[in-house]
């Protein structure tokens, strides 16, 4: 076992979650390689093994080392945080750990490109209610004014990606709306991704590049 209730967390994200195979992969790795962190540096944790044990302090730290020697980036950094909140928040959920440390944690703000020309984000809250403008097109325009590449936003998994972002109240009312519009695709192609293929692709539901262009164009 590389972590406490490891079995049980991966039937939780699959069956509960439904997350996809290399999701969960992927996850339980950041998790694997927290829990040797503190076995390794953690005297506390080392001597109790008790997930309760475990304070928002040591995950800053865990996170801030690895900013450190890793030189990750503030996007890496945010999805280890991601991964690492799921976990715990599945610990509380499941009363196998009466703490949630995460809770203080903040994700890190994207680096900003100042030679972006970001003019036209006076007027996302306008864009944003214009049905004139598709759904895809609407939320390309809200990551894009939160700094996110059109690459990045395609990627698998990007939508662990919104729990960083600190929307304004406007933002969150066209989430909702998007993420109501797009449930009953999410639910046919298997996936949380955002930006999904309308026909059916269980294997390769994301849209691709060329496809984001054609619902930009419209």
């Amino acid at each position: 076992m590389s972590f406490p209730y490891e079995k049980r967390f991966i039937l939780y994200l699959r069956n509960e979650r439904f997350l996809e195979e290399n999701t969960i992969a992927d996850l339980t790795r950041d998790i694997t390689r927290f829990f040797n962190y503190l076995r390794q540096n953690n005297p506390n944790y080392r001597d109790s093994l008790k997930v309760s044990s475990i304070s928002s302090n040591d995950i800053k730290e865990y996170l801030n080392t690895l900013s450190i020697t890793n030189n990750i980036k503030n996007t890496t950094y945010n999805k280890m945080l991601t991964h690492i909140n799921t976990y715990f928040k599945f610990l509380f959920i499941n009363n196998l750990s009466p703490v949630l440390p995460t809770l203080s944690i903040k994700g890190r703000k994207r680096t900003v490109n100042k030679t972006t020309d970001l003019a036209w984000t006076e007027k996302l809250a306008e864009y944003l209610v214009d049905d004139n403008l598709s759904l895809y097109t609407r939320m390309t325009l809200l990551l894009i004014s939160h700094f996110y590449t059109i690459k990045e936003i395609l990627q698998r998994d990007f939508y662990q990606e919104l729990n960083q972002i600190e929307f304004t109240n406007f933002e969150y009312e066209f989430i909702n709306l998007f993420n109501e519009e797009i449930l009953n695709l999410q639910q046919r192609q298997h996936t949380h991704d955002i930006f999904l293929k309308k026909r059916l692709d269980i294997v390769s539901p994301q849209l691709t590049l060329p496809g984001l262009h054609k619902y930009l164009k419209k």
